[in-house]
Parts: C-alpha cells; sequence; structure tokens
C-alpha cells in the first residue's frame, strides 16, 4: 500500500476507510435486504430480543370443537386455552475489524458501504446456512417421506434411499405435488413457500413453463433469491440447503411450507467501537444473535430431491424479465 508504512506482513491496511457512527444501522439494512427469512417465517417476535439466551414465548392459539346444530338443543360451551410455544434465542454470530487511526485520517474513499454490505451478505449466509440445514427435520412426519399426504399417504416426496431424480420433465409435478401436501393438511394458501437449489430452478426454465414468465424483479432475486410464484409457492433459490450423500449419491432437502409455520428472529444485538489498546485507533465489532422454533409442523414439507442429468442452459433469455415481490396470489397453479 503506497503511503504510510505497515507493519511487516501486513500487506492491505485500510487506507481510505471512513467509521461513520451509524454503521450497525446500515448493517442490520444490508443484512435484511438480503435475507430470505424475513419472507418465509414469521418475525413478529423481533423486537422482543435483548441478548443471546432470551426465551421468546409465543401464543399459539387452539382449535374450537364444530358442532352440529338442531333447534332448542342445549348449546355446549368450551374452555379455550391458548398455548405458549417457547423460542430460544440461542445462536449468534459475530465480526470484528480494525480501525487504524492514521488509516482513517487518511480517508480518500468512503469504504465502509462496501465493509457493511459485505458483512450483511457474509451473515445471511452463515444465518441461512444453519437455518436451512435443519428446518427440514421438523416437517410433520405426514409431509415428507414416500407415502407423503395427510389424507392420501401416496405422494412421494422422495428418501434419503430413493430420492426423487429431478428434471425438466417432472420438476412441475413435483411442485404440484406439494401443493397437494399442504392442502391436505388444511394449509391456507396465501404465504406458502418454497426453496430450491439453482439446479432445480434451472430445470423450470427449462421446462414446459419456460415461456410463462417465472421470475422475480431482478434486484429482488439479486438480494434474496426471489424467482417468482407456482402452484401458490414463492419460489426461493439458495445454495445453502442440506446436500447429503446416500446410496444413490448426492441429493438435497429441499424444504417447503406457509410463512406461520415457523417463527424466526434476528437482531443486531450489540455494536462496538473501542479503543484499540496495541495500536492507535478503535477496534470495531458487532454480534448478531437470532433463533426459531417450528410452530407448526404440518406446515414444512421436506422433499429429496437428485439432480438428474445435470443443468441444461436456457434457451429463452426472457426468462430473466422482471415482475415485482412475492406475490399472496396464491390459488392458481400457473407461474403469476
Amino acid at each position: 500500500m503506497a503511503g504510510y508504512p505497515l507493519v511487516a506482513g501486513d500487506t492491505h491496511g485500510m487506507s481510505g476507510t471512513g467509521i461513520p457512527e451509524i454503521w450497525s444501522q446500515k448493517l442490520v439494512m444490508a443484512l435484511y435486504s438480503a435475507l430470505t427469512m424475513t419472507f418465509i417465517c414469521n418475525n413478529d417476535y423481533e423486537g422482543e430480543i435483548k441478548a443471546k439466551g432470551d426465551t421468546i414465548k409465543i401464543r399459539t392459539l387452539p382449535h374450537l370443537v364444530i358442532r352440529d346444530y338442531k333447534i332448542r338443543q342445549e348449546l355446549e360451551y368450551e374452555n379455550p386455552e391458548i398455548g405458549l410455544v417457547d423460542m430460544l434465542i440461542n445462536k449468534g454470530k459475530y465480526f470484528g475489524f480494525k480501525a487504524n487511526l492514521v488509516e482513517t485520517i487518511q480517508s480518500d474513499i468512503e469504504f465502509v458501504d462496501k465493509f457493511l454490505s459485505g458483512a450483511g451478505l457474509d451473515l445471511k449466509v452463515s444465518i441461512e446456512k444453519d437455518f436451512y440445514q435443519s428446518l427440514w427435520a421438523e416437517a410433520a412426519l405426514e409431509n415428507s417421506g414416500a407415502d407423503a399426504g395427510a389424507k392420501s399417504g401416496d405422494i412421494n416426496l422422495g428418501t434419503a434411499a430413493n430420492p426423487l431424480s429431478v428434471d425438466k420433465d417432472n420438476i412441475i409435478d413435483i411442485i404440484g405435488n406439494c401443493e397437494v401436501v399442504l392442502d391436505e393438511q388444511d394449509i391456507p394458501t396465501t404465504g406458502r413457500w418454497m426453496i430450491l437449489p439453482s439446479w432445480a430452478t434451472n430445470k423450470i426454465k427449462t421446462s414446459e413453463l419456460k415461456d410463462a414468465g417465472l421470475t422475480g424483479d431482478k434486484q429482488t432475486m439479486i438480494r434474496t433469491g426471489l424467482i417468482g410464484n407456482l402452484f401458490g409457492f414463492d419460489i426461493f433459490k439458495s445454495n445453502n440447503l442440506l446436500i447429503d450423500t446416500g446410496a444413490k449419491g448426492k441429493y438435497t432437502h429441499v424444504i417447503a411450507g406457509h410463512k406461520q409455520s415457523t417463527g424466526f428472529a434476528t437482531q443486531l444485538a450489540t455494536t462496538e467501537t473501542i479503543a484499540d489498546p496495541k495500536d492507535f485507533g478503535k477496534l470495531v465489532r458487532a454480534l448478531q444473535v437470532y433463533g426459531w422454533k417450528t410452530i407448526q409442523p404440518e406446515g414444512l414439507i421436506d422433499v429429496i430431491m437428485q439432480n438428474k442429468g445435470g443443468t441444461v442452459t436456457p434457451s429463452d433469455s426472457s426468462s430473466d424479465s422482471p415482475s415485482d415481490s412475492p406475490s399472496d396470489n396464491s390459488d392458481s397453479p400457473s407461474v403469476s
């Protein structure tokens, strides 16, 4: 680095870096614009987080008994009890960096936004990987396996021993089957979502629906991986789903569900700028705490997919045309 000399072994430094006091707010904005969980989970509890180890009490409403009525019959009344589910904020991620005084004074380029954008994206990847690679195991028994379906019991969502071999000819049918699984659990049609690996969304774009515009707004896609809406599911893509290996090779745990099935809360619990005890300047650090709780396992699906035949480049570049954010118009089994 040209300019003020560095200690031996330090080849980078931070010249050109500013450390504004509002950096924590910018970090939160960078994280939230990227975090897919803000779209697929119930986030009503975030204001209650104070620190790692907090427990949030989630109230759940009971189902009332619906009875037949006859004229002049004596009516029956229940004493409904509101249930409580504990969501423990028991996970945390942090980062820290040094801001040398001389380098800060000599700043000629505003680097703080780049730092915060990078930190926000890195936090996104780390938190999403932790979340996605655990959530699949919390789906209801009737919502996974070769005999899924609370009523039909004959919908094949794949197993570790026999994953679904997915290609462009059957990807749409598989997503349609997931719709049926949630329908059989009486899950509301609005607020449904699905997370697919990139190779699976590629197969959608090369399938029979490739010309139907299954896409999202370009900026939203960059931030969250939103692809579009199909069979009532807001489709997202992610590289953070769990990949495992069985007798037939690698497979992916694809997850789908309803926004109210899982509570998720995250908060930038603390940001600190303190004097560097070993140098002139400051030490900057931040702690992000978070946690989640599955409230309605019947609203979650685990689909075990295997990529059949590799990826194919979509022939129609119009598959990247823009639309808007996640849709609530989820009753139609077509692309929106």
